[in-house]
């Protein structure tokens, strides 16, 4: 786990540097142009003095893209419910990734962000499953994409936003 609250000051987006004053989790995703690169940061929760620089990991691309399917039913205006559902193979074959590789890259990113987590911070579900599907958990998210934002995501009622270009 690293933190560098310098560095994010020069690279995050405004939105990111406001002081939230809820606890829930945000994830903010940083993807290179050529998506080569994916670099995972989390938000200010319960307690949390600074930014969590979650590094450049395999599996912040598999949470990108069940981030992105969220984002793209959302945009559809699908009922909450039913958004972000991915067939567990679908989303094997998307990635070029065997199954049993994509569950061993989805325990290493919840492991991840446990152990990034502060003591006592109990975010909820990172994701959520049900028979044969997968999809990101009610989380608020952030994608950019360079230094473009793609898209942003906050599921809490009442507060729904869905920003953005064009999803994949």
């Amino acid at each position: 786990m690293r933190i560098n609250r310098a560095v994010y000051a020069e690279q995050s987006p405004p939105e990111m540097r406001r002081a939230r004053t809820d606890s829930r989790l945000y994830l903010y995703f940083h993807i290179s142009l050529n998506e080569e690169h994916t670099f995972l940061h989390l938000g200010p929760g319960p307690g949390w003095v600074e930014e969590i620089d979650l590094g450049e990991r395999v599996h912040h691309y598999i949470l990108l893209t069940l981030a992105r399917q969220r984002l793209a039913d959302a945009r559809r205006a699908i009922d909450v419910s039913g958004q972000g559902w991915l067939e567990t193979g679908r989303l094997s074959t998307m990635l070029g990734l065997d199954p049993a590789h994509l569950n061993i890259q989805l325990f290493r990113a919840r492991r991840q962000l446990a152990a990034a987590l502060p003591e006592g911070c109990v975010p909820g579900p990172l994701l959520e499953r049900r028979r044969g599907e997968i999809r990101l958990a009610d989380l608020p998210f952030h994608i950019t994409r360079g230094s473009v934002l793609e898209g942003e995501f906050d599921p809490e009622p009442g507060r729904l936003r869905v920003i953005g270009g064009k999803a994949m």
